[in-house]
């Protein structure tokens, strides 16, 4: 399993950075509130996450199988 470092910033205005210190390549989903996957994206240690065309609220981040909250201004 892939250990994570941070997700942030959480609030975002747009771009949401996820860290690990994993040499494979990390999946990473975003889902709405209505559980709905909004953007899928992998990437190796930094995956930059763009929720700048999402609208304003709450969002769920999913790394490998942990869960992180994001709000979105």
């Amino acid at each position: 399993a892939n250990a994570i470092l941070s997700v942030y910033p959480n609030p975002t205005k747009g771009m949401v950075t996820v860290k690990t210190n994993s040499e494979n390549t990390t999946l990473v989903k975003v889902f709405n509130v209505q559980g709905v996957e909004v953007i899928s994206v992998t990437g190796k240690s930094t995956i930059n996450v763009d929720l700048s065309n999402q609208v304003k609220g709450v969002y769920i981040i999913k790394v490998d199988n942990k869960f992180f909250k994001t709000v979105k201004n």
